[in-house]
């Protein structure tokens, strides 16, 4: 079975189809093996980037040859024994070709500069990859909430006009870094039950005890949305 009726897929069918041909020439014995070959494609005809008339002689030839063509459907599931199209036809094989293409490796799913990429992560995959400690993420409203480690302080530490988020952290536990400080925790009101990690730069000198909890503030545009089940960034929202 090949999915993805463009060049690539209608080409190597074509090839490997002829090659077994070639190859029963000269072992007879392949005659009772059985063959099937089978050409699925999203789209409502074979070959769409080539004239309409060029496209159905493609497929007339095929046809000829024995190819079954499916299009206009998708592949709903796949085992090692067969496969299962949308519509619900099932289609036994041990052999599936992939040529439909492939989406992005995440690694560049967003372009930019490494700052700007990191401020303004494009999707959970980024946000979460990029930085250590990564990205804190928080369920709230439908959506996932993402902040820095470095974004959240105590509320006392910020001087600055800009809106402000309010939260209460529960201390866990601390770890001095270097003249940094890490403290893994939760938000008390908002996610009691995800654990979280705050980064405290040297310069801010609040006392901590593990077991306490503490106001902190993050700016509002430093508060990152994104989608639960795509993990795409989407508009921010009241928490």
């Amino acid at each position: 079975m090949f999915v993805g009726a463009g060049y690539a897929g209608v080409e190597a069918l074509a090839e490997l189809s002829d090659l077994v041909e070639d190859a029963i020439r000269f072992y007879p014995g392949l005659h009772a093996a059985p063959r099937r070959w089978v050409l699925v494609d999203a789209a409502p005809k074979i070959l769409p980037e080539i004239p309409s008339r060029l496209g159905e002689y493609a497929a007339r030839e095929l046809t000829e040859r024995g190819v079954e063509i499916h299009v206009g459907t998708t592949l709903e599931s796949v085992s090692d024994r067969d496969v299962v199209l949308a519509g619900g036809t099932l289609i036994p094989t041990g052999t599936l070709v992939w040529t439909a293409g492939v989406t992005a490796n995440p690694l560049v799913r967003q372009l930019g500069l490494p700052q700007e990429v990191y401020n303004d992560p494009a999707d959970t995959f980024v946000a979460g990859f990029l930085g250590s400690p990564p990205m804190n993420f928080f369920e709230r409203n439908g959506a996932l909430v993402g902040f820095r480690p470095e974004q959240m302080l105590p509320k006392a530490a910020y001087s600055t006009q800009e809106p402000l988020v309010h939260v209460w952290f529960r201390v866990d536990r601390v770890e001095n870094l270097g003249a940094d400080r890490l403290l893994y925790g939760s938000l008390r009101d908002l996610a009691p039950e995800v654990k979280m990690i705050i980064n405290l730069p040297f310069t801010v000198h609040l006392p901590i005890t593990e077991g306490q909890a503490y106001e902190f503030s993050v700016k509002e545009r430093d508060l990152k949305f994104f989608d639960k089940e795509s993990g795409l960034r989407i508009a921010p929202r009241p928490l």
